[in-house]
């Protein structure tokens, strides 16, 4: 394939406009249209024609085919046969897709991340997708944890795909369909060099968020963050690792000293009950896999949630060791934070929610396709706005002089 032709790649939770912008990007800019999900919907026809097609059951299909041939199992299969073709890539659920297409295309992919919030989802895909109740809902959610399976190697990986884009586009309620495709269009000739423009406020403060992130050792996820003051002067710079003078887990432990903790937790509670049970439907776990085991039973009726979820629904951040980067912005910034913003490359957890609250800050930007409801909440009691962020947070990419055309 020429390593002339540009790719435009589309990546969010399901229900975020990804395809609606690519059939857009498709007509308007004659670019071939790749749906990733095509294959799977072929595969269930031919392997389970008697059988109704679900979303859960094309996530698992995804899942097999990746383990067994590799993460960019999907996307290398689809662009085998598109020479010399400019391509909208619709459908990118795992950062090894990602990778895959980075290393064939260097700068000439860009990848679009698609937020929206959950509300602007449900409205216009959930009520159509699935019955307008509770069980609906149920299903709705299940089907929404499976797409940020971060655990699993394999998996649906939508939260890690968005940390990984080069430009972020905001699709909630309140943008049009017709504001959205002006978006979509504005950044693809942004992305494809027809048009060039200076980085606005925002992206400038969020472009230093992210490269304060890059000094994380976190072998979890690397997160960065920027206090500014009623000024607009930079006065606190934070990214999420162990405080000074201590060791980041990576070297002191060789991973995470939160899931090492977990393990031996859960080794402690097989020890001294013998079996553990899935509190959902009774079975028994194997608990010789470690945390990360899924309940076979559970998953069969579509609902993926491994040992780790069911006893520690809020991820064991309590044995967290790092100090996080909205913390550490903060501290640095001291008392000129009061009446500032918060610029941060995730969303708040419910602790660092308080101490935002405490730093008398009033706005927060934020970049996360699944925000912390309860932290969310918090902050909103306190009158604090919150924002999400969209723009270009790959600054060598769009706003060099020397970027390739």
């Amino acid at each position: 394939m020429s390593v002339q032709a540009k790719v435009i790649g589309l990546t969010g939770p399901f229900g975020s406009g990804c395809t609606t912008a690519a059939e857009y990007l498709s007509k308007k800019a004659g670019y071939t249209h790749i749906r990733l999900s095509e294959p799977l919907h072929t595969l269930w026809a031919q392997q389970r024609p008697s059988k109704e097609e679900t979303r859960c059951g094309l996530q698992a299909l995804g899942d097999e085919l990746r383990k067994s041939n590799g993460t960019e199992y999907l996307v290398r299969s689809a662009i085998e046969k598109t020479e010399n073709q400019n391509l909208v890539i619709d459908g990118i659920r795992n950062v090894g897709e990602i990778a895959h297409l980075r290393d064939r295309f260097g700068y000439h992919f860009t990848l679009f991340g698609i937020i929206p919030t959950f509300q602007a989802r449900w409205d216009r895909l959930g009520a159509n997708l699935y019955p307008d109740d509770k069980e609906g809902q149920k299903e709705f959610f299940a089907d929404d944890h499976r797409d940020q399976d971060e655990e699993t190697d394999y998996g649906q990986q939508v939260r890690k795909c968005i940390d990984q884009a080069d430009i972020l586009v905001d699709n909630s309620e309140n943008v049009s369909l017709g504001g959205y495709k002006r978006k979509i269009w504005d950044y693809f000739n942004l992305a494809t060099g027809v048009a060039r423009r200076a980085p606005s406020r925002e992206e400038i403060f969020m472009n230093m968020a992210y490269s304060a992130c890059h000094s994380s050792r976190c072998v979890k996820r690397h997160v960065g963050a920027l206090v500014v003051d009623i000024g607009n002067n930079p006065i606190g710079i934070g990214y999420n690792e162990n405080p000074f003078g201590s060791i980041p887990c990576v070297e002191q432990y060789g991973g995470c000293f939160k899931d090492i903790h977990k393990d031996e937790h859960l080794k402690q509670l097989a020890q001294e009950t013998g079996n553990l049970y899935c509190p959902t439907c009774g079975t028994c776990f194997d608990t010789s896999q470690g945390m990360k085991v899924i309940c076979a039973n559970c998953e069969l009726k579509g609902v993926r949630k491994t040992i780790s979820d069911l006893l520690f629904p809020e991820r064991g951040m309590s044995f967290c060791t790092a100090i996080h980067a909205e913390a550490w912005a903060l501290s640095s910034a001291g008392e000129r934070a009061r009446a500032g913003e918060l610029f941060t490359t995730t969303y708040p957890c419910l602790q660092c929610a308080e101490k935002i609250i405490h730093s008398g800050v009033k706005t927060v930007w934020y970049t996360e396709p699944y925000p912390d409801p309860l932290s969310g909440q918090r902050l909103r009691l306190a009158n604090i706005c919150l924002k999400q962020f969209e723009g270009v947070r790959c600054f060598d990419r769009m706003f060099a002089n020397t970027r390739p055309n």
